[in-house]
């Protein structure tokens, strides 16, 4: 452990800090040595001990920028322009990381951003622990590759210009609604799995969790280490040439013990960087890169929240998520339903976990697009979201969800709740299936009345199972008076 005085890396200049939260700033130093603290009106001192040290400061209020003065003996870290108000953390994969730049309008919205009390701060990917961040001087290479780390900067040109798109659409949204300081985090890497950010002995909570861990485990210790690290050094070799641009191939991961789809590993390379740093909220938009295991994810997810929750210290700490939208996967070809699987997986997390709440999109993916381009609906249902539970605001933000299926004679009955009902009659007909005893999927007419959706199955033997927006590549077509999308939904009769 090193003994040089020091922050940890995410306190610095232009920084937000959350509001009326006993907010913890912490660092390394040499042991024994006393740390003093100031910032506004507060005053705080602890003893180093095994080289770290952590102060909690009382609650902050909204009010002018504040300046920091820490200090040890002779040493003194000044970090200024800090502002108080609400700090959100994004989290998941590429979806999340996809810069705005890469979107809808993103040039326009480029050169005309200018909020200066919104702060920006991007991490680079890190993967494995120890490793050396991906930085370049130009920051439009790629998407994981950025010009700093962990540097909060105001949201203007040139610093939103690789940042997560649906972090500034979000922090836009909630800065134009209440018109106080918003700080973005983004711990995002495309691509990777959910059980990457997740600690190792989390997953002791769950037997199919610890035999999918373990299997992991396994794999590594069959790896050949002569090979792999030969072909580990080709593949640090080609990413210099990526960000050098002498290719626009991102090179191809071997695996091995630094393969940064291993559990884990990301928890300890890129998140536990920023424990425990107090965050209002947690923004996340993940499973892609899971959809073949949609049958662990609810655990999973549900094991990431508890872990997350516990080492931020806030076992309420609310989580805000994307369900995947409507995309034409090709990696099961034999199962239309494999995203439907993993939609249904993310919407049980909602559903028996306190405190989470889930974004529907199947109406604005792309079929043949993993990286749907327009980030900003997404980011206005997250934002929606927030604005009700967490400032307390009267709008419509839930999707309606099916509560209720009931089979009443030859007619099936389905209830919703939700913020925006009734259902809107659509234009077009529109078809639920049902599914009989023998496994046959029946289309069946859908008569739509307020919250309530009704199904004549005259025709149908013995229905068993009704099905909607369960295809990978479905189209939603049923909404809310405010436009939300119907929540995708499989439910047995």
């Amino acid at each position: 452990m090193s003994e040089v005085f020091q922050l940890a890396e995410i306190f610095n200049s232009h920084m937000v800090l959350q509001r009326d939260a006993a907010v913890k700033v912490w660092g390394s130093g040499p042991n024994k040595s006393r740390v003093t603290l100031t910032i506004s009106q507060q005053v705080h001192s602890t003893t180093i001990s095994h080289n770290k040290w952590c102060i909690t400061l009382e609650p902050l209020c909204l009010g002018p920028s504040l300046e920091m003065k820490v200090t040890c003996g002779d040493e003194a870290i000044i970090i200024t322009d800090i502002l108080v108000g609400d700090v959100y953390l994004c989290s998941g994969q590429s979806n999340m990381a996809m810069p705005l730049r890469e979107t809808n309008n993103g040039d326009l919205d480029l050169y005309s951003i200018n909020l200066p009390v919104v702060r920006l701060c991007d991490m680079v990917v890190k993967p494995y622990e120890g490793s050396t961040a991906y930085i370049s001087p130009d920051d439009t290479i790629g998407w994981e590759i950025k010009t700093s780390d962990l540097k909060w900067q105001p949201c203007s040109w040139p610093h939103i210009h690789n940042f997560s798109s649906i972090g500034y659409h979000f922090a836009s949204h909630l800065y134009n609604a209440y018109k106080i300081p918003i700080g973005i985090v983004n711990c995002s890497f495309g691509g990777r799995p959910i059980c990457t950010w997740i600690r190792e002995d989390y997953f002791k909570e769950d037997d199919e969790l610890l035999a999918y861990y373990k299997d992991f485990e396994q794999r590594l210790k069959e790896v050949d280490p002569l090979a792999y690290m030969k072909a580990f050094g080709e593949y640090l070799v080609n990413i210099c040439h990526y960000i050098s641009k002498q290719t626009t191939i991102w090179p191809t991961e071997p695996f091995g013990p630094f393969d940064t789809n291993t559990p884990s590993v990301l928890y300890h390379s890129m998140l536990e960087r920023i424990v425990p740093f107090h965050f209002k909220a947690i923004l996340w938009y993940q499973g892609e890169s899971d959809e073949l295991i949609s049958h662990l994810y609810t655990n999973l997810f549900k094991i990431l929240i508890k872990n997350w929750r516990e080492v931020f210290e806030n076992p309420d700490l609310p989580f805000f998520y994307v369900q995947l939208p409507n995309f034409n996967t090709h990696a099961a070809p034999n199962d239309p339903y494999l995203w439907g699987k993993q939609r249904l997986a993310q919407e049980q997390v909602t559903r028996t976990v306190p405190h989470t709440y889930m974004v529907v999109s199947t109406d604005i993916g792309e079929m043949d697009d993993i990286h749907p381009k327009d980030k900003r609906p997404v980011a206005v249902r997250l934002a929606a979201l927030v604005q009700k539970y967490l400032y307390n605001e009267n709008i419509a933000a839930e999707s309606p969800r099916l509560y209720e299926a009931k089979l009443i004679d030859s007619h099936i009955h389905l209830l919703f709740e939700g913020d925006g009902l009734p259902l809107v009659r659509p234009n077009e007909p529109i078809y639920i299936n049902v599914v009989d005893y023998l496994g046959q999927n029946h289309p069946i007419l859908a008569e739509i009345c307020d919250n309530q959706i009704l199904l004549d199955c005259t025709a149908i033997p013995k229905p068993l199972k009704i099905h909607y927006c369960l295809e990978s590549s479905c189209e939603a077509k049923i909404f809310d008076s405010n436009t939300l999308p119907v929540a995708p939904f499989c439910k047995i009769l």
